[in-house]
């Protein structure tokens, strides 16, 4: 019987511990595309009327789309590819960092209506509802951490043929029932299912090499762009036949494909490990946090349409605003790891005073 090398053996899920700055910067631009997919719908609407009144206003809009539609599909094709280490202490971490940003909302909305800009927050929602469940990515995500154990075990268990079969006919079921006829339990890719399908896709690239995956990086990122604009020249002649369903979404297979492409390419371009890089990109989740809340979401869109007002530089405007708001976020941070670290050691010492109390009050005289 011959046991196979190490070498050979295809390498577990979660037993990666270095952080490549290649897929940080991306998990960065990740949150940028975010940003940048809530600013989108502040500018002109497509619709059949627009794109014939404002021809080359609908197709930047488009194109905007095109770029960004990605952004959630890229941001777990990293949490799959590195795979989630499921521990007490990071789950609490994660639901901590929520909470916390909830808190920080909470005072700028407070903030901005003491100021005038009552119209723009909305203090009145249900902190809890608010906060984790009115949000699709968070309760998506949350349960998608919960579940990592059982998919980490399952992709340890297959091998490359098993692994990739499955991955196939997930997404026939999800192109049919999920994009093609609106299933629920996809939600049009806003589910932890299908979150499920993109963690199973990172998780295979890392751990196999297959030929339409080794192509070079200069490939890859042609066939992100590529794959843009044939979306936009869709787009254009679907709105000019009079259709109004988008042809954008998370489950479109074009633009699965397109995110696997641009990971692909930041997967192969060499970034040196950099520790401005990884910390920044440690705020990403952050950014999401904060500026989708309810409570401060208005003021975002505000400030979308503010920027739109001066449409001549309204792009370098967006950049501006999103990188405002990405280092408000990592200034943020360090609170935010201090006030855990804190939690953590307090929690600890009265864990440690309660075992120390309960282990003399049950003492007896032979112990």
């Amino acid at each position: 019987m011959i046991i196979p090398s190490q070498a050979q053996l295809p390498p577990p899920i979660c037993r990666k511990a270095l952080r490549d700055s290649n897929l940080e910067l991306l998990r960065i631009v990740s949150m940028l595309l975010v940003l940048l997919i809530h600013y989108v719908p502040s500018r002109l609407t497509p619709t059949p009327e627009t794109i014939r009144t404002d021809f080359w206003s609908v197709c930047l809009n488009l194109e905007l789309r095109s770029i960004a539609f990605v952004c959630v599909n890229c941001f777990i094709l990293i949490s799959g590819y590195f795979g989630i280490k499921w521990k007490f202490r990071s789950i609490s971490g994660l639901l901590f960092q929520i909470l916390f940003y909830g808190g920080i909302a909470w005072l700028i909305g407070y903030f901005a209506q003491y100021h005038g800009l009552g119209d723009h927050v909305n203090l009145e929602a249900n902190p809890i509802h608010a906060t984790f469940t009115e949000r699709w990515f968070i309760s998506a995500y949350l349960v998608l951490y919960l579940f990592a154990p059982i998919l980490n075990k399952f992709i340890d268990d297959c091998d490359k043929q098993r692994l990739g079969r499955f991955i196939i006919v997930f997404y026939v079921v999800s192109t049919l029932y999920g994009y093609l006829l609106l299933d629920e339990e996809f939600n049009e890719g806003m589910s932890m299912v299908s979150l499920a399908g993109l963690y199973l896709i990172g998780a295979y690239i890392r751990r196999y090499k297959i030929p339409v995956f080794s192509l070079p990086a200069s490939y890859d990122l042609l066939i992100y762009l590529g794959i843009g604009v044939f979306l936009v020249l869709t787009s254009i002649v679907t709105l000019y036949l009079g259709i109004r369903k988008s042809v954008y979404g998370y489950l479109d297979p074009f633009i699965i494909i397109q995110a696997i492409y641009l990971f692909l390419f930041f997967s192969k371009i060499k970034v040196k490990a950099s520790k401005p890089i990884n910390l920044v990109a440690a705020s990403a989740f952050s950014i999401y946090c904060l500026h989708h809340h309810s409570y401060v979401y208005g003021l975002y869109v505000y400030g979308c349409e503010i920027i739109n007002q001066h449409p001549s530089v309204s792009l370098l405007l967006a950049l501006i605003y999103f990188a405002a708001i990405y280092m408000l976020c990592v200034c943020l941070d360090p609170l935010r790891k201090l006030l855990f670290k804190w939690l953590c050691q307090s929690l600890a010492f009265m864990l440690h005073m309660f075992s120390s109390i309960r282990s003399k009050r049950f003492k007896t005289p032979f112990a």
